[in-house]
């Protein structure tokens, strides 16, 4: 993402440059450039639209790298812009100005030690231009402002790579918690579809925005996908419904589930409605919980036979103890010949 940011950066900055560049040729004159030598100055300009021209197409990035693509742009601009500056009448020709943009450009595409380098060639090109006017006595030269216009190279290249680097950090925290929002939405969506209940999401509005195949089953909708519920009205869908919509007493709580006999299958749901909390990103949505009664009753059903089944099994060992010992007197006392011994196993029975 940084990188594709990096890219974008430096084709605006191109077109920036091509449009300078054209200025410089078309309006050169008009603008009072090149006042105090012509030729040298449409030297300048021809030089600086070829330059422009042949770095700023892809095939030189790819051909150089990007970063000596960008590199090579900048030395460029300082020298073409100092050029200028030299045959323009010096800094009051506002080419400073532009060796600023140019360097402000240069420190949201550039890297590392870079920017630094284009602030200080641009701080060379200009002290030279204005020392060699000042010992050759053509123009008063005013070192203060030239001096103030140095630093600036120097404060705008410095500022320009601190925001690039927080832009880049916060696109790759932006990547990070985007790539760790997609694999959360996507455990969601598993979960969801996994459920055995259904779960519808209605808007405010009343419209569908999410629905599980479970809903679509439970609904007797099984010719419809899941996804063709979405947009349509919930009161559209079924009247039975429009209970569930109504506020609840307590925002964000879960209201008390009740038996609907909704959908085009008819089927008997307990139907539970928990609704957005307030400030929160699903203020206002509604989340329906669909569970199928009749599996309900089925696995009530099932666990009344269980239990009456523990009961048998154990009524039955409590009886077979008994029945057991009753069983062993009555053998014994068949083959017992002794009275004494007769009286006590009846006794036992």
């Amino acid at each position: 993402e940084g990188d594709r940011a990096r890219r974008a950066s430096l084709r605006y900055l191109n077109f920036f440059r091509l449009i300078l560049a054209g200025l410089f040729l078309v309006a050169g004159h008009e603008l009072g450039l090149g006042s105090e030598s012509p030729r040298i100055y449409h030297v300048v300009a021809f030089a600086y639209l070829g330059a422009v021209l042949a770095l700023g197409f892809p095939d030189a990035a790819r051909r150089f790298g990007f970063e000596r693509t960008v590199a090579l742009q900048v030395v460029v601009d300082v020298i073409a812009l100092s050029l200028i500056m030299w045959v323009s009448g010096g800094y009051r020709s506002g080419m400073p100005a532009l060796i600023m943009v140019m360097l402000a450009g240069a420190g949201l595409i550039a890297e590392g030690r870079m920017v630094m380098f284009t602030a200080a060639l641009a701080t060379i090109a200009v002290l030279i231009e204005n020392t060699w006017r000042y010992v050759g006595g053509k123009q008063s030269v005013d070192f203060l402002q030239v001096g103030i216009f140095c630093a600036g190279f120097f404060g705008i290249a410095l500022v320009a790579r601190l925001l690039a680097l927080r832009a880049n950090a916060n696109a790759s925290l932006a990547a990070e918690r985007g790539a760790a929002l997609a694999k959360q939405q996507a455990v969601n969506e598993h979960i969801i579809r996994d459920m055995r209940d259904g779960v519808i999401v209605v808007d405010a509005r009343g419209r569908i925005l999410h629905a599980n195949a479970q809903a679509v089953e439970l609904l007797g909708m099984a010719h419809t996908a899941a996804a063709g519920l979405e947009g349509l009205a919930l009161n559209d869908l079924d009247a039975g419904f429009e209970p569930m919509l109504q506020p609840g007493d307590a925002p964000g709580g879960a209201a008390e589930g009740r038996l609907l006999r909704v959908g085009p299958g008819g089927r008997l749901l307990r139907c539970r409605a928990v609704t957005g909390e307030p400030g929160s990103a699903a203020a206002g949505d509604t989340l329906l919980y669909l569970t199928d009664f009749d599996e309900i009753q089925r696995q009530l059903q099932q666990i009344k036979l269980a239990a009456l089944g523990r009961l048998t099994a154990s009524m039955a060992h409590e009886s077979r103890n008994p029945l057991s010992a009753v069983s062993q007197a009555a053998e014994l006392l068949r083959d017992e010949k002794r009275s004494e011994m007769q009286a006590r196993l009846a006794r036992i029975i």
